[in-house]
């Protein structure tokens, strides 16, 4: 009920962003490339050595197994180690106990002196350390859970970590071709000028040729501005991905194959398409039409004329961040400009006076989050602090 209200209350959701889902979700279906005509995986795959969606899926499903080890280790010990029934404190022991603790009471109510007071009170704390601490056998599995666990830990961490070395070095991604620079000035948005400047570092590394930078990506400074650059991005993937930029019901009968829109109207509905209709309707506002039935969804795309001068003018206006992504023709050329995740000076001075710094980057291009690029370090800092505080009242809370 809380999602439900929660989505009527936002924008920017209606039967063509959901259309464009569904169509997001028939291309991002897992196919198997390398077999002709690339069908699905089979349920039988190896998830563990085999990286469907990338390393971090083996590594997803190596993680369960580890838990499982952990837990049947965990449990034979239990059992080895464990004794039979509920532990039983000593009667004599326990009677001592009460006797110490009747001493106790009377030594503090009748003002004895301290040297009397404090010897009662370590001969009490002993004896009821002693008392309550239970068997051998129960400090025996404790410890033997507790040390076993970390050492099954460390050694999955290291199979882990060796794992995602070796999947990463058998699987070519685009992230192997691309590193990322900083230290550009923040007026530095001219993408010719950048790649004269890395042609004239290949050089100097000994790469011949020219085109040996494919792309360059340049990371602006949106931060005040993110919701409109959001918006601007939204209607421009909204307007790729329906050129004829009609209104158009959800179309639940998409074939895989075909990215195209349907017309409006009944063709190619089906039962499919009328309960997806009906579930986007109630829970996110959708428009409903099935059957010549037409029910209008609480929420629609806000109408707002673009002007493309005023969005060209707007984005022309941000500055750089001073950090960029580069990808280049070939993986030889990335290694040969940086190997390794620290960095490294390039050979050359960007306009003879700043100092580029260059390194490898592990994520994908397209997973790099570019609104978190030239937030100023103020705010960094105050989330960090916000973090630190919120944590510590959790804990406190808990």
């Amino acid at each position: 009920m809380i999602d439900t209200c929660r989505t009527h209350w936002s924008s920017n959701k209606n039967s063509e962003a959901l259309a464009a889902g569904l169509r997001h979700r028939s291309r991002a279906h897992v196919r198997n490339n390398d077999a002709p005509g690339q069908p699905f995986y089979p349920v039988s795959v190896n998830f563990h050595r085999y990286p469907i969606c990338g390393p971090g899926m083996s590594l997803f499903m190596n993680w369960w197994l580890f838990l499982g080890g952990v837990a049947l280790y965990l449990a034979v010990v239990a059992f080895a180690l464990q004794e039979p029934g509920p532990s039983q404190p000593d009667p004599e022991a326990e009677k001592a106990m009460f006797d110490l603790c009747d001493t106790f009471v009377a030594k503090r109510s009748t003002g004895t002196n301290s040297s009397g007071y404090m010897a009662a009170t370590r001969e009490f704390n002993l004896n009821n350390i002693a008392v309550s601490r239970g068997s051998d056998s129960n400090v025996m599995m404790t410890a033997a859970m507790y040390f076993g666990a970390c050492f099954f830990t460390i050694i999955f961490f290291i199979y882990q970590r060796r794992t995602w070395i070796w999947l990463d070095d058998q699987n070519v991604n685009s992230s192997d071709f691309a590193v990322e620079i900083k230290g550009l000035p923040t007026d530095t948005t001219n993408k010719a000028e950048i790649i004269k400047y890395l042609d004239d570092c290949l050089q100097q590394l000994g790469v011949e040729g020219q085109g040996n930078v494919c792309c360059v990506s340049i990371a602006y400074t949106y931060y005040d501005h993110q919701d409109l650059v959001d918006e601007l991005i939204d209607n421009h993937l909204r307007a790729v991905d329906c050129p004829d930029n009609r209104r158009f019901s959800v179309l639940a009968s998409l074939p895989p194959s075909t990215f195209k829109p349907t017309p409006e109207g009944n063709q190619g509905q089906g039962p499919k398409s009328f309960w997806i209709q009906i579930l986007a309707y109630i829970m996110i506002g959708c428009d409903f039409d099935f059957g010549g039935i037409k029910a209008p969804g609480s929420v629609g795309i806000p109408e707002r004329n673009w002007r493309s001068e005023d969005v060209r003018a707007f984005l022309l206006s941000l500055p750089s961040s001073g950090r960029i992504i580069v990808c280049f023709k070939t993986e030889k050329i990335a290694d040969t400009v940086v190997s390794g995740p620290k960095w490294k000076e390039m050979p050359l001075k960007f306009r003879g006076t700043h100092t580029i710094k260059v390194r490898e980057i592990e994520e994908q291009p397209r997973t790099v989050l570019w609104h978190n690029y030239g937030v100023p370090r103020k705010e960094r800092r105050r989330r960090i602090e916000n973090s630190i505080i919120i944590m510590i009242i959790i804990i406190t809370i808990m």
